[in-house]
């Protein structure tokens, strides 16, 4: 076992908002020295380790990532769903209880589907997502967009945070959190109610012009026989839709599985965080416009995580029993499979595409590389290494 103490790094974090006494500093000193001593050790440990086949672990590393950077696809396309489910069905009712003929609802016969764009930002920024820090924004005269208005950092660079991820504990170090308390410098919100975000999703309404509602229209046939035979073509992209949402499900449990098999430390489940975000966000637009709100997106998206987490529980006690596991081939499969769905496929694709585009465009800004100067080769370090590797810097 390898132990490092953090509290130097506590140091260097405070150091400019904190003035510490002697023995506080002298305490410091001695912590670097532990975690200097006990690198030494865990680094000759490993130079005497046979080595492995790198191309498995940077397998293992990829599927990780392709898991995490789908939590927040998976739960936007879950609300995506109910909400197109809902128009088609209200199609379904307009169109069943109109008194029109066949030809005087031409034209209005195709249900209108919620689709999105992705805007890549120009900079990483972190908001937050805070009720009070929030607006609501129209789309089709319904409240439907979650406006995140407050821009606390708005070129955010901390490093080692994940994009896009919810609760993550690296925005602690965000240059808008404060050191002590937590609490942002512009908002005054807590840390964990901020998100850093690389790219936007902007929400629209379009006609899904489907073929097969005018191939069932007939002159030979009545009114009421057409708006049924109509009313079947829309019920078949219901269909269509529950089977697309239970296979991202089902997925969405297997990329579960595989992420807390190999998790390191404590598994955090960002796809649950996402859910509560959604659930949060619905339960803004019912709370600000209760008469028109519809409640069943909000119930199945409970019902949604209710659902997982009762799985998570059957998942956890498969782990623990070795009952099975799944490989990073299998998670490059299942990821073929998402996309291949016809409706939402592309979508997930696209969603997946941009946060690894931003994520790569960020990762431009922050990453650096530290070359010593020629003089370390006489520093103590540099003579460490030196000893275990066989040469200097």
């Amino acid at each position: 076992m390898y132990c490092f103490d953090n509290e130097s790094f506590r140091y260097l974090a405070a150091i400019k908002e904190v003035k510490f006494t002697q023995n506080e500093e002298q305490n410091f000193a001695e912590s670097w020295k532990r975690s200097v001593d006990e690198s030494l050790r865990l680094i000759e440990y490993l130079v005497k380790r046979q080595p492995h086949i790198v191309e498995d672990t940077l397998s293992l590393n990829n599927s990780r990532n392709t898991v995490l950077l789908l939590s927040k696809p998976f739960a936007e396309i879950e609300r995506l769903i109910q909400k197109n489910i809902i128009l088609i069905k209200e199609k379904q009712e307009e169109i069943n209880n109109s008194s029109k003929t066949i030809e005087e609802l031409k034209g209005k016969l195709y249900a209108s589907q919620l689709d999105f764009e992705t805007r890549k930002l120009d900079y990483p920024r972190t908001v937050c997502t805070n009720i009070s820090c929030i607006e609501l924004l129209q789309v089709n005269d319904d409240i439907d967009l979650i406006d995140y208005v407050k821009h606390c950092c708005k070129n955010c660079y901390v490093r080692f945070t994940k994009y896009d991820e919810i609760n993550n504990k690296m925005l602690f170090f965000c240059s808008a959190i404060k050191l002590i308390g937590g609490k942002c410098k512009v908002c005054g919100c807590h840390w964990d109610k901020h998100m850093h975000v690389t790219y936007e999703i902007m929400y629209k309404y379009n006609d899904i012009i489907d073929e097969n509602v005018e191939l069932q229209i007939s002159e030979k046939k009545s009114d009421q026989e057409n708006k049924r035979a109509v009313i079947v073509v829309h019920q078949n992209r219901i269909d269509q839709l529950q089977k697309e949402r239970e296979k991202i499900k089902e997925i969405s449990l297997k990329f579960t599985q595989f992420s807390r098999q190999n998790a390191i430390a404590a598994y955090n489940d960002a796809y649950v965080d996402y859910l509560d975000l959604c659930i949060k966000e619905e339960k803004i637009k019912r709370n600000a416009n209760s008469r028109h709100y519809d409640e069943r997106i909000l119930r199945g998206l409970e019902a949604t995580k209710e659902d997982y987490l009762k799985q998570v529980e059957v998942i956890k006690q498969e782990i623990e029993n070795n009952d099975s596991s799944i490989t990073p081939n299998e998670i490059a499969d299942l990821e073929k499979q998402l996309y291949d769905l016809p409706i939402n496929g592309p979508k997930l694709k696209k969603l997946k595409y941009e946060a690894e585009r931003s994520e790569a465009d960020a990762l431009r800004y922050t990453e650096n590389h530290f070359k010593p100067p020629v003089s370390s080769k006489t520093n103590f370090m540099s003579n460490q290494f030196a000893k275990f590797f066989g040469k200097g810097w």
